[in-house]
């Protein structure tokens, strides 16, 4: 079995089949799920969960003089000052930033001043140009795309075959027998993959000899065939208030409801994984531990994780937000002050690779981060990992778009959480990425709060 992947952090495997986040063939048992509302990103609307299609987002900025910087190398470093010597942060390819011309040392193609009080060097990779020129310098790159920040995913992800090869550009005619022989020309500047990698892909496919080719953002080429696209997750969580309240249970694999309504109760429905109940007092029937979840309805405790309140820490301010992650039922809530706001679903490190406890603070906020490493099963390279929010070291809140088991241990120390609630954390925790940024170092705001033990490993999981 695979395991986690990166360095205190994901685990990748192909994805299983998903049911849908509802509950089926029972009387009013559940909180009614619906697509979850997130604060949108700077200058771009909510996402919606059905039709999404590869377009890329490309939203103009406003910026003095009419002038913004086009990012055009996959990360430029964005600096404290004009002399190339903290840096800050990082805006990537595709990215517009408000800018004008700075004076300062250290960069011979001159310094720009942009959003979030940051400065870039020109000699980086980028350009100072008019908002009309964007696209056309932008389509002029080839090699990639701006996220579509708009999506739970900001790019298109899959699993390559294993032993298929990445390519600096798709084949020609005269090439394709080495390829296929497993001995590439060297003008392909071919990697092998002889690993797990997942990859994110921008584009349409290209055309080639032997078929059409993904791009993937990075540049590279791969065979569409050799390309298993992940399916958007169907799990998110819900937003807490009137209708909705802790505690908050989830059931995060297929159960029987059970109808109490005499001595004993039978079974007399099912729940699907990741259906989400109001949760009641825990009884005892036929030896069986049961959640009650509604007038006279249950299901097995064994089969459900509860998201309850936890009191704020001492040491988090009156009106900040926070989120506390419960080990010991795979569950995160998200508070402001004393207000619990948000509830889902995690997956955080399994048995022997733990998920440290304790109070935290996010350190570093990633729009998306690669991360790469090596297990038992050979390397492995987890393309954009979106939505990442380091913590403690390399432990992070991120997002996990290549599987759908949310409640079940996962990964090798960080939290899993579904894109969709994923997005919605990174974009309600503060400090917001400025305007085009798309990584902020020394990002000191929201903490984080793990309490709990985790537990037992579960096979097929």
């Amino acid at each position: 079995m695979l395991m986690g992947l990166a360095a205190g952090c994901t685990h990748a495997k192909d994805r299983p089949a998903a049911a849908p986040a509802t509950a089926v063939a029972v009387a009013r048992p559940v909180v009614p799920v619906a697509a979850p509302e997130p604060e949108p990103a700077p200058h771009l609307p909510s996402p919606t969960l059905a039709g999404w299609s590869m377009q890329f987002d490309a939203p103009a900025l406003k910026a003095p003089d009419g002038k913004v910087a086009l990012v055009t190398a996959l990360a430029v470093p964005l600096y404290a000052a004009p002399d190339a010597k903290r840096v800050i942060g990082y805006s990537g390819i595709g990215s517009t930033l408000p800018a004008k011309p700075a004076r300062g040392r250290g960069c011979s193609e001159g310094w720009l001043a942009v959003s979030g009080g940051a400065y870039l060097c020109a000699g980086d990779g980028a350009k100072l140009i008019d908002p009309p020129q964007r696209d056309r310098v932008l389509g002029a790159l080839g090699r990639a795309r701006a996220p579509m920040l708009s999506r739970p995913n900001p790019y298109v992800y899959g699993k390559a075959r294993k032993g298929a090869f990445l390519l600096a550009r798709p084949p020609r005619n005269s090439e394709l027998s080495g390829l296929t022989a497993g001995k590439p020309a060297r003008a392909l500047d071919a990697q092998a993959l002889n690993g797990t990698y997942l990859l994110s892909v921008v584009g349409k496919q290209e055309p080639g000899a032997g078929g059409p080719y993904v791009r993937t953002f990075r540049g590279r080429y791969l065979p569409a065939a050799d390309f298993k696209r992940f399916p958007d997750a169907p799990m998110h969580g819900e937003h807490l208030g009137k209708r909705v309240k802790l505690p908050l249970a989830f059931t995060y694999r297929p159960t029987q409801v059970y109808c109490l309504g005499g001595e004993s109760g039978g079974a007399c429905g099912i729940a699907d994984k990741h259906a989400r109940f109001p949760a009641g007092a825990t009884v005892e029937r036929d030896r069986r531990e049961l959640v009650m979840v509604g007038e006279n309805l249950a299901v097995p405790r064994v089969d459900v994780r509860i998201a309850r309140r936890v009191e704020k820490p001492a040491a988090v301010p009156e009106a900040e937000r926070w989120i506390h992650i419960d080990l010991s039922e795979q569950t995160l809530v998200a508070y402001q002050g004393n207000k619990p706001v948000y509830a889902t679903l995690v997956s955080s490190g399994r048995p022997g690779h733990d998920t440290p406890t304790g109070l935290f603070d996010v350190t570093r906020k990633y729009l998306t981060k690669v991360m790469n490493g090596h297990d038992d099963e050979g390397p492995y390279s987890v393309q954009e990992v979106p939505w990442t929010m380091y913590f403690h070291g390399n432990y992070a809140v991120h997002g996990a778009y290549w599987h759908d088991v949310f409640g079940h241990t996962r990964s090798h120390g960080c939290v899993n959480v579904p894109p969709v609630d994923a997005r919605w954390l990174f974009y309600w925790s503060r400090p917001h990425l400025p305007a085009g940024w798309t990584a902020m170092l020394a990002a000191h705001g929201m903490h984080v709060y793990v309490t709990g033990k985790t537990p037992p490993e579960e096979e097929g999981t």
